[in-house]
């Protein structure tokens, strides 16, 4: 029996749809099933996160315990007078269990913002100020070079007059 190129054909797409209609749909139909059911909210942080908060924990507290051990051994009368505020280095005496070589360094910076309404009616002008303390010196008990640095921020209010 010979067939023809029209009864081949058909014959061929008969054959390969009876194998291939249970899968018609089969996608579709998984994809809406997956999308129906509800999905797991995680409710515990992942290991990566916690890792990096308790490395910052642990940073934080290992600051903490070096500040406290610094202000302890060098006390709050050895801190030198920064009174003059002039940024020259201030060198303390040379004592055998005292810190030497003190330097203070201060840093300052005003940044005028903008005008400002104070209560919604009153312009003034905002000036930040931006400061840095930073104190060295050398610890012989330690045998090491200790530096202490402080950010502090002013924001000064200063009345417009008005025309």
């Amino acid at each position: 029996m010979r067939l023809n190129d029209e009864q081949l054909q058909q014959q061929v797409a008969e054959a390969v749809g009876q194998r291939l209609e249970p899968q018609l749909g089969r996608a579709r139909r998984a994809f809406l099933e997956a999308v129906a059911q509800p999905q797991p909210v995680p409710t515990r942080p992942t290991l990566r996160f916690r890792r990096w908060v308790f490395i910052g924990l642990g940073g934080a507290a290992a600051a903490a315990a070096m500040l406290l051990l610094t202000l302890r051994s060098t006390g709050a009368s050895d801190a030198p007078d920064v009174s003059s505020g002039s940024g020259a280095p201030v060198v303390a005496s040379a004592a055998s269990d005292e810190p030497s070589d003190v330097r203070h360094t201060v840093l300052w910076e005003p940044i005028d913002e903008q005008t400002v309404y104070v209560n919604g009616q009153v312009p003034a002008r905002s000036i930040r100020g931006v400061r840095v303390d930073e104190v060295q010196w050398f610890d012989p008990r330690m045998k090491a070079h200790v530096r202490l640095t402080v950010p502090r921020q002013q924001v000064v209010l200063t009345a417009l007059a008005a025309q």
